[in-house]
């Protein structure tokens, strides 16, 4: 069993790698494999031609989860993506957005508000570069990231779609 993983950001293949496997260390997901795909841009055709393409991998994902920031825009951007997500991909697949960017996990993890941009937020306190998110992953505390909308929708997916 395998679910592809699509993300925007650069250094968020490892990051979220290392959530995984702390979600299969804790018994929230099954044993599964995962690979993962870096969407330098989403909006745009490039990215409906690598989703279809899935469809024709020999080793085929079960599932598609595509992760993006939603970059405080209410939805907006997420609607935009929407769009290039094929209406006839014969592979279940979500898409799953944070409100801000992947760095509020590290925020929800330590309990800290938020209402700017959770990477300048992290820059301002402790130097953060984005480089260093991979780091970070490992002191995230899953009791308190599982519930976050983007973690419980992985979860589901990867629970109903990697049975082994």
């Amino acid at each position: 069993m395998m679910i592809a993983i699509l993300h925007e950001d650069t250094f968020g293949k490892s990051f979220l790698h290392k959530i995984l496997i702390k979600l299969k260390d804790g018994g929230k997901i099954p044993r599964c494999g995962f690979r993962f795909f870096h969407l330098k841009a989403m909006c745009n055709q490039k990215t409906t031609r690598m989703i279809k393409g899935l469809q024709i991998l020999r080793n085929r994902p079960d599932g598609v989860i595509i992760i993006i920031d939603d970059d405080r825009s209410d939805g907006e951007k997420r609607r935009r993506e929407l769009r290039h997500i094929p209406h006839d991909l014969s592979i279940p697949n979500i898409l799953l957005a944070f409100e801000d960017e992947i760095e509020e996990l590290i925020l929800l993890s330590r309990g800290i508000n938020h209402s700017g941009k959770s990477s300048e937020l992290l820059r301002n306190r402790e130097n953060y570069r984005k480089r260093d998110l991979p780091k970070y992953a490992d002191r995230l505390d899953l009791n308190k990231i599982q519930n976050h909308p983007v973690v419980d929708g992985m979860i589901s997916f990867i629970n109903k779609h990697c049975t082994p």
